[in-house]
């Protein structure tokens, strides 16, 4: 699955910390964060991620 993140740099690193923590996923890929042009406080990242399956 590919994601693009667009946020404020903290809010892109807090989302980031909480997919690590998920076991269910994995990140395969993190960009180097883009930034808007002009005056935007924006960032974006994009992230290639991978759910795994639980088993029981």
């Amino acid at each position: 699955m590919k994601i693009r993140l667009h946020s404020t740099k903290e809010d892109i690193e807090k989302f980031i910390q909480i997919l690590k923590k998920n076991s269910d996923i994995k990140i395969l890929m993190q960009s180097e964060p883009y930034f808007d042009r002009g005056k935007s406080i924006y960032e974006r990242v994009y992230l290639d991620i991978k759910f795994y399956e639980k088993t029981i």
